[in-house]
C-alpha cells in the first residue's frame, strides 16, 4: 500500500502539532519519578544482558551504538 504525498504531509503536520504541545523536558526529567524508574530499569536490564553475554570489562572492546537518542546505554559501562 502506498501513501500519497498529501497524506504524508498531513501526518507530518499532525505529528508536529502534537509535539509542539508537549512541555519540553517535563516527562524526560530525571526528577520525574516515573522517568527515573524507567531509566534505572533500562540500565539494570542492559547491564544484566552484558554480564550474561560475558561482557563484564569493555575496555578492550570497540562498541558501535546504532540507534536513536544519545547513546546513553553505551556510556553506562564506562561509568562503572
Amino acid at each position: 500500500m502506498f501513501l500519497s504525498s498529501i497524506t504524508l504531509r498531513d501526518e507530518e503536520s499532525r505529528i508536529q502539532e502534537v509535539y509542539s504541545q508537549r512541555h519540553p523536558g517535563s516527562i524526560y526529567s530525571r526528577f520525574d519519578p516515573a522517568h527515573l524508574f524507567e531509566m534505572q530499569e533500562r540500565e539494570r536490564y542492559f547491564l544484566r544482558l552484558l554480564a550474561k553475554s560475558g561482557c563484564r570489562a569493555l575496555d578492550k572492546h570497540k562498541i558501535l551504538e546504532v540507534g536513536c537518542g544519545t547513546g546513553v546505554l553505551c556510556r553506562l559501562p564506562a561509568r562503572r
